[in-house]
């Protein structure tokens, strides 16, 4: 039996690629569907290895919401979360020294706000280590390195949208998606950015 004649075209990818890392909540555990989470609308502890895999990736841009899951887990102390947020950043840095690479601090996160963790943290003390680390690095010359507050992107005014008060529900996700389009793709494409 002839098969019959296929052709078959490669299409390149016209579309900036995106690395995006952080928690289940930027791995939208309850979006309405994985073409619906706020990563594609618009298990993580600062970990060398992760920084390693991101620094190899190919990438035009690259986000990083940290924190939660160190609060959390109490996996890193005040002493010791910043250098390992610089460390982490440093290494994508070896092979990314002009991607910009945007780091956002944890959303709102009901108790977490004002309730200390097992070593002293609370989210706004997280939110001004990773304000003040992005700030030093830019001090030092990174003119490709931006902080967002994770606040701008869902804030305690979202709080209905957080049915265990950590993860935002699947409204909650393009409440993030909607804000990160108009707050970062947006104005970063405008800009030439990404």
């Amino acid at each position: 039996m002839d098969e019959p004649n296929t052709e078959l075209w490669v299409i390149p990818a016209s579309q900036p690629r995106w690395v995006t890392y952080g928690s289940s909540i930027t791995q939208c555990v309850g979006a309405h569907s994985p073409s619906r989470t706020w990563p594609a609308l618009g298990n993580y502890h600062l970990e060398s290895m992760v920084a390693r895999l991101i620094r190899d990736l190919p990438s035009d841009f690259i986000s990083l919401c940290v924190g939660i899951n160190v609060y959390g887990a109490a996996s890193l102390s005040p002493r010791t979360f910043k250098p390992a947020l610089i460390g982490m950043l440093e290494t994508i840095r070896d092979k990314h020294e002009h991607t910009p690479l945007l780091v956002i601090s944890p959303i709102y996160a009901t108790h977490r706000e004002t309730n200390e963790n097992a070593l002293g943290f609370t989210l706004p003390m997280m939110r001004e280590d990773v304000r003040q680390t992005v700030e030093m690095l830019k001090a030092r010359g990174d003119h490709h390195i931006y902080y967002l507050d994770g606040l701008e992107l869902f804030s305690e005014n979202d709080a209905s949208h957080l049915p265990e008060h950590l993860h935002p529900d699947a409204d909650g996700y393009e409440i993030i998606a909607a804000r990160f389009m108009e707050k970062i793709i947006r104005p970063y494409r405008k800009k030439g950015i990404i």
